[in-house]
């Protein structure tokens, strides 16, 4: 999560440091040379945190882990590789929901790869292995989406929505009388 939308939830009082954030993520799959090529698996609860902000008092961007349920390909013709395609993470801060989309663009690193020997059937013999030079380099993956810059003006609209919301909730109530007029 960028820095700037866990700033403003900290300065709006939703969050503290140290806080932990609830997330579901709902991961994408893209395969090359297998059918289904765009596979979307379970959605993950994770956990995003704990929250940290550095000297400044800013909040310092969060990472989230989670593990991807099992999937399944046929082989479609030649090794089958496979990449992140565009995953979508829902993160609940207070009453808040926010959808993070992460959308990956070229060129997308390869996280496994799978050698398909015998016929291209549903039935293959495959030995799997991750391509360990990306494994070994990619730490983290690229940031995309929105520019987290912008995204604080998205959070504070939303805000000031719900707070016009019920305000005019507020004036289209009845006023209540009180038992000391009712004499």
């Amino acid at each position: 999560m960028p820095s700037s939308v866990l700033t403003t939830a900290i300065n709006l009082g939703l969050l503290n440091p140290g806080d932990i954030v609830k997330a579901v993520v709902s991961p994408n799959l893209k395969g090359t040379n297998t059918d289904p090529a765009d596979n979307h698996a379970a959605d993950v609860p994770t956990q995003v945190g704990p929250i940290q902000v550095d000297g400044n008092g800013d909040a310092v961007p969060a990472t989230a882990t989670f593990a991807v349920s099992d999937l399944t390909y046929r082989a479609t013709g030649g090794d089958a590789t496979f990449a992140m395609g565009t995953t979508k993470m829902l993160v609940s801060i207070g009453a808040l929901k926010i959808t993070f989309t992460c959308t990956p663009t070229a060129p997308v690193p390869v996280v496994l790869t799978t050698l398909v020997t015998g016929p291209q059937l549903a039935t293959t013999t495959t030995t799997t292995t991750a391509d360990a030079a990306v494994l070994a380099a990619t730490t983290e993956l690229p940031r995309t989406g929105p520019d987290s810059h912008t995204l604080w003006i998205e959070i504070v609209t939303g805000l000031l929505l719900i707070q016009i919301g019920y305000m005019l909730w507020s004036i289209t109530k009845p006023p209540r009388r009180s038992r000391a007029g009712r004499r």
